[in-house]
């Protein structure tokens, strides 16, 4: 018997059991069965870490906030929420308007949640733009020019030299 089980075992008949540093403290004792003294000799040290993370009564524990979100409804976790924030903070750095840096990071949120594997060149570290978009590794993308049409940027592909760009925090 595990010790979850002797646990529940014990409660069912009228014992309740906690610890006090590393001893149980076992009540009432007069209930305990010879049976009931082996199984808890045995089961001890499980006991004890099962008791030290067992949340208080009336503690609730930490709340959960995305409950309703995502895979439950098309709402965004707040995970997704601040992964967003921040590739916003990334595609308008890299000269990306509000409205198409928005409408990118939320396809990545959708492409993340399909586990597409497929990244785009605004998301990578070799990307840059002087007057035009650029790949620093255009050779190893393999890619005959670094230039890159600006459809291009935003589109998603696997590309062999990508290098995840670091995201801003939000």
């Amino acid at each position: 018997m595990g010790a979850r089980d002797l646990l529940a075992d014990l409660a069912s008949s009228g014992i309740s059991v906690a610890a006090d540093g590393d001893q149980l403290v076992i009540r009432p004792a007069s209930r305990l069965t010879d049976q009931h003294r082996v199984a808890i000799r045995d089961a001890k040290p499980a006991i004890l870490v099962m008791l030290r993370n067992k949340p208080a009564a009336n503690d609730p524990g930490p709340p959960d906030t995305d409950h309703w979100n995502w895979p439950a409804s098309q709402a965004m976790t707040s995970a997704e929420v601040e992964r967003m924030q921040a590739r916003l903070a990334l595609f308008t750095a890299r000269w990306l308007t509000a409205s198409e840096a928005e409408a990118l990071a939320a396809r990545l949120v959708i492409r993340h949640r399909e586990d597409d594997d497929r990244r785009c060149c605004a998301e990578c570290a070799h990307l840059s733009r002087a007057s035009t978009w650029r790949c620093a590794r255009a050779r190893a993308a393999g890619l005959n020019d670094a230039g890159l049409p600006s459809d291009l940027v935003a589109q998603l592909q696997r590309c062999r030299a990508f290098q995840q760009s670091h995201l801003p925090r939000p």
